[in-house]
């Protein structure tokens, strides 16, 4: 028995075509080309990776300067992707109370490092 050289399929002796793919195999063609091994890592789909997106400095620099000054209204929370809690800072304005944890949440995002801002505060969307 042979082998397709296009699909790797079992062959009869003899045989002119290949009755999975169609392709013709000539009669003159050498032995060792016919019994090639169908190689089944060519036609395997590498699973595509998803990465997290990388928060630059720029990012988090914004992020606590907006804290800073527009704490109070949670603006810094919509720029992070956490409109739920951007929400619940903007309901609660007039009390002052997010103003005062939205300067502590300006100086600890300040104070972070790149990769602790990434993994603690942004929200992946």
């Amino acid at each position: 028995m042979s082998v397709c050289p296009n699909c790797g399929i079992n062959l009869d002796d003899g045989a002119k075509f290949c009755a999975s793919c169609g392709y013709e195999i000539s009669p003159g063609s050498n032995n060792q080309e016919r019994n090639q091994e169908f190689d089944t890592a060519d036609n395997v789909v590498e699973p595509e990776v998803v990465r997290t997106p990388v928060v630059q400095s720029s990012d988090r620099i914004i992020a606590g300067i907006l804290a800073l000054l527009f704490g109070g209204l949670g603006i810094h929370k919509f720029y992070l992707n956490d409109t739920n809690m951007g929400l619940v800072y903007l309901c609660f304005c007039w009390t002052g109370i997010p103003e005062i944890i939205g300067f502590i949440e300006g100086i600890i995002y300040l104070t972070s490092t790149d990769e602790e801002f990434q993994e603690r505060f942004v929200k992946q969307i």
